[in-house]
Parts: structure tokens; sequence; C-alpha cells
């Protein structure tokens, strides 16, 4: 069938006209979806007309099949199924993916089926859905619905790693764990910490979610020199990318931030201010009752250290953390005897009061 002529103006003084047989579907065929634009490109830019003005009786494009409402399904015959199965056989890997799920999981009246979920994940992820190459990684590392397979988990992972952080983060994850040089399933993996910061490092200076514990991951590797060399500098400058303000710190990364206090008390990396690092530690203290943070900051009190000397202070916060960690044998984080160093502290400080005492100093 012949194609409307089609006049674009080029240039002002000099107008072309393109030929009469000229076929604009084929022109934006290998740029341009032709259901949706068709035009010509001019020097300064391009025109763009909708296929339905160029090309009458263009026949649109069929509404997308929502197949994310299949776990509501009540009747096996549902039509909505049976769109999805057929769009599934017709490559479309958002219904293979979510026919996936329905059969990993069960919904509605269709009964959980885990054989058939893997094989359509599979098939969701040959169709090109990178979520389905993530969620068959996370499923292999997680032993659900297939036997646990460290090997095969990270092969997915690595599939996609490029271009999806929770992957790269999950891959790293295990090139760092000492747990995965075991052998599971088919074979083991070797740990690999170089590649392991490589995979930190992309997704630290992405814009995703997994952001932060990327960076956190990146500062302890370069405080403890794995994959790379110590450096305090640059590993306080990742910790303070991923903490940069009291609003940044959490539950979860609340050592963390001790850790950058004590950087502060210390000059590891950074100037040495003792303002900043009692700020922290405080801060931790009424929020959390961080237990590394009252030892550090009774360290202060006790030694006079950036503070005032204040026995008491140190004392009451000794007293607190010895009846967190003695009582309950709680290991806290870079502190795996905890008992022991509160109660040295606290016979330390008696030792010296007395001494105050019978020289008739006041404290």
């Amino acid at each position: 069938m012949k194609q409307n002529l089609l006049t674009i103006s080029i240039d002002s003084d000099k107008l072309k006209k393109f030929p009469e047989k000229f076929n604009f579907l084929n022109f934006f065929s290998k740029k341009i979806n032709s259901r949706l634009i068709c035009g010509a490109i001019s020097l300064s830019a391009a025109f763009f007309i909708p296929v339905s003005t160029a090309l009458a009786g263009h026949k649109p494009a069929e509404p997308q099949i929502d197949c994310t409402r299949l776990q509501f399904i009540t009747e096996p015959a549902d039509p909505l199924y049976e769109q999805c199965v057929s769009a599934s056989a017709a490559g479309n890997a958002a219904a293979s993916l979510e026919l996936a799920r329905l059969y990993l999981n069960g919904g509605g009246s269709i009964e959980k089926n885990s054989a058939e979920g893997v094989r359509m994940m599979k098939i969701a992820g040959q169709q090109g859905s990178d979520t389905a190459v993530l969620e068959l990684g996370l499923l292999y590392l997680n032993g659900e619905h297939v036997e646990k397979d460290i090997k095969t988990a990270q092969e997915y992972f690595s599939r996609i790693s490029g271009v999806n952080d929770q992957a790269a983060m999950m891959l790293a994850e295990i090139k760092m764990s000492e747990a995965y040089e075991l052998s599971y399933g088919s074979g083991k993996v070797r740990r690999n910490e170089r590649r392991a910061l490589e995979l930190y490092r992309q997704v630290a200076g992405s814009p995703s979610v997994y952001r932060q514990a990327a960076q956190l991951a990146l500062g302890d590797m370069y405080l403890n020199g794995r994959g790379t060399m110590v450096d305090f500098t640059e590993a306080f400058r990742w910790f303070n990318l991923a903490l940069p303000d009291q609003e940044s710190i959490n539950p979860e990364n609340q050592n963390v931030a001790v850790l950058k206090a004590t950087m502060y008390r210390k000059g590891m990396g950074v100037k040495q201010n003792y303002s900043k690092a009692q700020k922290i530690y405080q801060l931790l203290i009424d929020r959390y009752r961080n237990p590394a943070a009252m030892f550090e900051l009774a360290g202060m009190y006790s030694y006079g250290i950036g503070v005032k000397q204040d026995l008491q202070k140190a004392v009451d916060l000794y007293s607190e953390v010895q009846g967190i960690a003695c009582a309950d044998f709680v290991k806290i984080s870079g502190y795996p005897n905890m008992c022991a160093l509160v109660g040295y502290e606290i016979a330390n400080i008696a030792r010296f009061r007395a001494s105050l005492e019978q020289n008739n100093i006041p404290e």
C-alpha cells in the first residue's frame, strides 16, 4: 500500500520533499517505536507526527494485561489467568514473572507449586526480566523452593550486577563472606574482596536505596584493609558520606556512628575533634542507650579527654554498661570482652578516688 506524502521543511531557503514512495515506518523502525510516532528529522530538531495522524487506519496497540492481579483470582478458569498464560507463551516477561510468583506462593484458586514457579521464573529471566533473575538468585541463596546453592545464586546475581544495585550488593556480600567458602549444592564460591570493593563502589555512587549500606561497607573495608590498603582518610570519608548528620543514624547503623565518633576523638583519617565525638556519643546514648557510646564517653569523663573530668559521670556510665554487658552476656560490637573492660575501669576509678581522698585532694 502506498504511504501518504509528507513534506517537511528542512531549510527555510531550500525546501525539499521526501520521495512520493518514502516509507515512514521503515525510516523510523530502527530508532523509534512505530506504534507511537512517525516523522522526520530537521537540522535543528526532530519533528514527530503521531501515527494516528500520519497513517489512516493504523491498528491501535492492544491494552496491557495487568497480571499483578493474579493473586486475587478465585476461579482457575478466570479470563485473566488465561490471558496471562497466553501472554507468557507469547514472550511477555512481566506475565511470566507474575505467574512464577503465583505458583511459588499460591493465591486465589491456584495451589502452591514450587517446581512450576521456579520454571516460570527462569522463563521470565530468559525473556529479559532482570527482576526474575534477581529473584532466582535470592531463591538459591536462601534455599527457598530450591536446594540452597550459593554458586548458582552468584551466577544469577552476576548476570545483572551491572544494572541492578540489589544484585550487586548481594554479589558483594557473597564475595566478602567467609561462610560462603563452604561447599553448597553444586560447588564452592571463592572469597574475592577486590571484586566486592568494586561492587560496593558501584552501588555507593548510585541513587538507590542500597547506597548508604554500600558506603558503610566501603568505610569498613578501607578501615580494616579488606580488598585494599588500610586508609583511615578514605574510611572516614565513606562513613561520613553514609552518616552526614543525626537524621541519617538509625538502629541498624548506630555502631558505625560510634566508630565515626571515635575516629573524631582519635583523629583517625580526620582532624581530631573532641566536641564532635562527644556530641555523637551523647546522641547515641540519649536515642538508643548504646553501650559502646556509653563506654567511650565514660572514658572521656574518666580521664578528662576533651571534656572536664567527671569521675561520677564516668562511673554512672560504666555501671550502666556493666549491667548490659555482664547480666546478659552481650557481645557489644567491637568490644568482645566488655564486661571485663568495664570492671577494670570502675576498679581503676575507685583506686584513683581513694588516692585523692587519702591526699585530701578534691575530685
